[in-house]
């Protein structure tokens, strides 16, 4: 089967991604240790921060750690049966409680799509350049400062 299709819609103010189907063609081999960053963007993905919803016995929740893990991400792993706060504040997003289900800089998968989750920490990851390249707004005049006559 190809590349998953990946559905992007709002849901309670929220962006939601939901992934469909696996994806195991097209996933880089898993490698030991990532490849040092060659570009800005590729740093700046490595420090984009993932939550990871999972529980220990769901087999796709530990083939997307590997993945995630060769790639050099940060991410942090959620047990949702161990973690009662957790777990509703999946169920809170992802009803159905389907995992793993991943939050990546306010926007969140549901299911397991390599391409999917690349698209959303590449979109994390540069709103991150462009906020830290991005002058500073521009203030309007001082309240305080006297008006020229």
């Amino acid at each position: 089967m190809g590349a998953n299709v990946v559905h992007r819609r709002a849901f309670l103010g929220l962006s939601l991604v939901i992934g469909c189907g696996p994806a195991a063609q097209g996933e880089p081999a898993m490698s030991e240790a990532p490849p040092p960053p060659r570009t800005p963007l590729e740093a700046a993905k490595r420090e984009v921060p993932i939550t990871m919803f999972m529980t220990t016995w769901c087999p796709v929740c530990r083939r997307a750690s590997r993945y995630l893990a060769s790639r050099g991400y940060r991410v942090r792993e959620v047990d949702v049966e161990r973690d009662v706060r957790a777990a509703a504040a999946m169920v809170y997003v992802n009803p159905r409680g389907a995992v793993p289900m991943f939050e990546i800089d306010g926007d969140y998968a549901i299911g397991w799509s390599a391409p999917g989750i690349e698209k959303l920490v590449t979109a994390a990851a540069q709103r991150s350049l462009d906020e830290a390249t991005s002058p500073p707004p521009s203030s309007s005049r001082d309240p305080g400062a006297s008006t020229p006559r």
